[in-house]
């Protein structure tokens, strides 16, 4: 039986966790999970979403900065990136400590993670069958 887009994103999200505390021990990850809701009117609990400000879906915090994560199966990015710049964030005042990215999954085994700025986004580099590769400037 195929998987529902809501679970391969969660399986996503719990892969990049796992990479991340993989590649860096000392780091702290906050994953957003699914959280239950009352409908009083119809007296049942549904299971929503709740990315932090709409948008992100994993925290990571190390001794070297803090990266905002919004991870994505889709390949159309285009409203992933709108949605991040719509966030109000201090783009000049953290640059260099903070960064906002939009991780997106190519294949089975392939990621393209990309640093989102207020006008533009570059690609940091992909992660192949577990390991980082920097992108090559031009």
């Amino acid at each position: 039986m195929p998987q529902s887009k809501r679970a391969k994103g969660n399986a996503f999200e719990r892969w990049i966790e796992a990479w991340l505390k993989k590649n860096d021990p000392l780091c702290t990850v906050h994953r957003q999970t699914t959280c239950s809701k009352w409908l009083p009117l119809k007296k049942i609990f549904i299971s929503t979403r709740n990315d932090i400000l709409g948008c992100i879906d994993l925290i990571y915090v190390s001794p070297i900065g803090i990266r905002m994560i919004q991870a994505t199966c889709h390949t159309g990015v285009g409203k992933k990136f709108a949605d991040l710049r719509a966030v109000t964030w201090p783009w000049e005042l953290f640059r260099d400590i903070i960064s906002v990215e939009l991780w997106v999954k190519r294949g089975p085994r392939r990621v393209t993670i990309w640093r989102v700025y207020r006008d533009h986004e570059v690609i940091l580099g992909e992660i192949i069958n577990g390991k980082f590769i920097e992108k090559e400037e031009p």
